[in-house]
């Protein structure tokens, strides 16, 4: 649900999932997105959407095998604000086809560990959710992807990072916030209790698969992040991701990435060469992804 607000909504990036997903409450696996996106090439009422029709693609095939799917627009609001008006129409209509076949759109704000000033994520996060580019129904957007966010024992930084979730919701009630971290927190502040999914591991894929930590699955367990729904907002909480790079476009580079997760209860995977131009891959782990959570079910055809 999004409150009435003068202005209204926009943008998008992706993730792996192991998880019910925010919305709609499908299981398993699911693959998280995310991208650079470029503005939308149009001439005389005719765009070329290139990267957006491209994950335009994968939220479909997503969508066919019941996969859980996230994009995030990876970068900031200003950026896209700065497009033609052609342009930005084109990706709200895309933005909003991506919703309406199932999937997570969140957008991306930095907070800089907590040292961003509070009025500037503020004012970007209102950007994002209440924008709608001149047109008489806002791109929908529906949450936002805190990057730069704090893997810290300090009251005072879990106060600044409850502060923004709830300006968040303030504005839609329902927002899926994904906080970036990175890295788990060595206190009993609970992330979880204020956001919908806590990266806890960024990292390039060769380094990542020799360096995963016995304690990250022990902290996962122990600090209940495995995911529930939330009883006021009726949205997933406490879920965990994780956010790969530098993948190759080999199978086991990726297959690799996506069983560690699925063993360790990590309910979002984000895998990815290169976030300026998506690799191949990407509708190979849907179908893996779909196999895995429905196996003979799944509807995907190979």
């Amino acid at each position: 649900m999004q409150f009435s607000c003068s202005l209204n909504l926009a943008y998008v990036a992706t993730l792996f999932a192991l998880v019910n997903v925010a919305v709609a409450c499908t299981i398993g696996q699911g693959l998280q997105i995310i991208a650079r996106f470029q503005a939308p090439t149009c001439r005389n009422g005719t765009c070329d959407g290139g990267l957006w029709d491209e994950i335009d693609g994968y939220v479909k095939q997503a969508k066919l095998g019941r996969v859980p799917i996230m994009i995030n627009i990876n970068h900031e609001w200003k950026i896209a604000n700065a497009w033609s008006t052609d342009s930005k129409k084109y990706v709200s209509d895309m933005v909003k086809s991506y919703v309406d076949d199932g999937a997570i759109v969140t957008a991306y704000v930095s907070t800089d560990y907590g040292e961003e000033p509070e009025s500037d994520v503020k004012g970007n996060v209102q950007d994002w959710l209440c924008s709608d580019f001149g047109y008489d129904y806002p791109c929908p957007i529906t949450g936002i992807f805190f990057d730069e966010a704090p893997a810290d024992p300090r009251e005072s930084l879990y106060t600044i990072y409850e502060g923004y979730t709830n300006y968040a919701r303030s504005i839609m009630s329902d927002a899926f916030i994904f906080y970036n971290a990175g890295g788990t927190w060595g206190t009993s502040y609970p992330y979880q209790k204020i956001t919908s999914a806590y990266c806890v591991r960024e990292k390039p894929r060769d380094e990542f698969v020799s360096d995963w930590p016995s304690e990250v699955a022990q902290w996962i367990r122990d600090n209940d992040m495995e995911g529930y729904t939330d009883s006021v907002s009726g949205t997933q909480m406490g879920q965990t991701a994780i956010i790969i790079y530098d993948a190759t476009e080999s199978y086991s580079s990726w297959e690799e990435v996506a069983n560690i997760g699925r063993d360790n209860n990590v309910k979002w995977v984000s895998v990815t060469t290169d976030y300026e131009s998506l690799p191949d891959y990407h509708v190979h782990i849907i179908d893996y992804l779909c196999e895995h959570t429905y196996g003979d079910a799944c509807r995907l055809t190979n």
